[in-house]
């Protein structure tokens, strides 16, 4: 047996049996919110590294960190990062870690969003908290160009941001980075079932379940600004979409790429072979990890 040729090998699986232990314990039979919040990172105590630096904020009442690289800032561009958590936890460090190295390579500033969370409060109060930030970016500059970033829950909440900013007549951010976006919380896709639950070493459906109730409230969970996958894509920013192939949320990726065909949306869709839920943000062991960070990277710096 060639140990250096089964490297990855071995990685992916350590990999996944730690998110086995940690995230699916977390969805599989319904949502355990104290074991799930554990791993929350307060924003008070994210501090800066030797790339960048981190001020934390609070924004009319939004708590936020702004990190910002120590050379050759971007003036006139700003990243907005909303991360996942099923809307119930969040941010943890690998997240953290993650906008780090995204700033660190494009040099654009970054606002990392506590918004509000379910089952305290639902979508209305995180899509205040993410206009809070929003307008207070273009208040300080009117001509910034605004990428939002969400992973997972962030990734939904991005969206149905830009259909909440569509519908009251705002501007739209300049493009989206969807990271294995949950855009359906009524997880109503026939093809999201037991048997492909299975392949999915973080998610469970009844937890996921349950998380969508509570962030939707009294709203139904199909209603676009809880659910962006059942909203009008016309006049949305440009968009890139990267998804593993052994998440359950692909199939919803998959169907959002043929409406976003027939109503003529800029989108790209990226599907990674035998990648899990949200791997862009883990750490980058793998070569599909790296491969898949610096594709947003790309993404981000492109014109």
């Amino acid at each position: 047996m060639n140990i250096r040729k089964n490297i990855p090998g071995i990685r992916r699986k350590t990999i996944e049996n730690l998110l086995k232990l940690y995230s699916k314990t977390s969805f599989e039979h319904g949502l355990k919110l104290n074991f799930i919040r554990t791993a929350d990172v307060k924003i008070s105590e994210i501090k800066g590294d030797k790339l960048v630096e981190a001020n934390n904020l609070n924004i009319s009442n939004v708590v936020v960190s702004f990190i910002t690289p120590k050379k050759d800032i971007k003036e006139n561009e700003v990243i907005i990062y909303l991360h996942g958590g099923a809307y119930v936890s969040g941010p943890i460090k690998y997240q953290v870690r993650f906008i780090k190295k995204i700033v660190a390579k494009t040099f654009i500033p970054t606002y990392i969003v506590k918004y509000r969370k379910a089952p305290e409060f639902t979508y209305k109060d995180a899509l205040k908290d993410v206009m809070t930030i929003y307008q207070y970016i273009l208040k300080k500059n009117p001509n910034q160009k605004i990428t939002l970033i969400g992973d997972s829950a962030g990734g939904g909440l991005a969206l149905s941001f830009c259909l909440y900013l569509k519908k009251y007549n705002y501007a739209q951010p300049y493009k989206n980075v969807l990271i294995s976006p949950w855009l359906d919380v009524s997880m109503s896709n026939e093809k999201i079932n037991k048997q492909v639950g299975k392949h999915d070493v973080m998610l469970g459906v009844p937890g996921l379940i349950e998380a969508g109730k509570a962030y939707s409230g009294n709203t139904s969970t199909k209603d676009p600004l809880v659910s962006p996958i059942f909203g009008n894509l016309k006049g949305l920013p440009k968009t890139l979409i990267t998804v593993g192939t052994k998440e359950l949320l692909i199939h919803d990726c998959r169907l959002f790429k043929q409406m976003a065909k027939n109503q003529n949306f800029e989108l790209k869709v990226s599907e990674y072979v035998g990648m899990f839920h949200a791997f862009v943000v883990a750490p980058e062991v793998l070569p599909e990890i790296h491969e898949g960070f610096m594709e947003v990277v790309d993404y981000i710096n492109e014109d």
